[in-house]
């Protein structure tokens, strides 16, 4: 009970803030033999080779009454939100990943998406990264 009024506070006390008006999150997106194209509120096309994605991650955000995840798609150069109630979110995460990635179609990446999507608080799951990733991190220079 006291959760809900909580969530039910925070939600009066941020309601300034826009959460859905940041550049990296996708409004949609379409799936190409070679990569993802999305769009962003701002109406910028992103384009995402299926061969540079680095790590994917699900961010659960307990904004609204109920938690909402996030799909996060990262490259070198680039990262996209998407969130899970835009169309082609199953096929892309479920079918079309697990034949364009290697190492994404395995029982722990499965496993990692089960406990993101039972998850009730604000948490980020990083889901699957490519097996160079931690170099690739470590040479990026801010």
């Amino acid at each position: 009970m006291f959760k809900f009024f909580k969530r039910l506070v925070r939600k009066e006390a941020n309601k300034n803030l826009d959460a859905n008006n940041y550049k990296t999150k996708i409004k949609n997106f379409s799936l190409e033999h070679d990569q993802i194209v999305g769009v962003n509120i701002d109406d910028v096309i992103i384009k995402i080779p299926y061969i540079d994605i680095v790590r994917i991650s699900i961010m659960v955000y307990e904004e609204d009454l109920l938690p909402q995840p996030i799909w996060t798609v990262q490259t070198i150069k680039d990262i996209i939100d998407i969130p899970n109630e835009l169309n082609n979110t199953d096929k892309l995460f479920f079918e079309v990943l697990n034949k364009k990635i290697e190492g994404y179609n395995s029982v722990q990446t499965q496993a990692e998406i089960l406990k993101a999507m039972n998850g009730t608080h604000n948490s980020l799951f990083h889901i699957w990264q490519r097996h160079d990733a931690d170099k690739i991190f470590k040479s990026i220079k801010y």
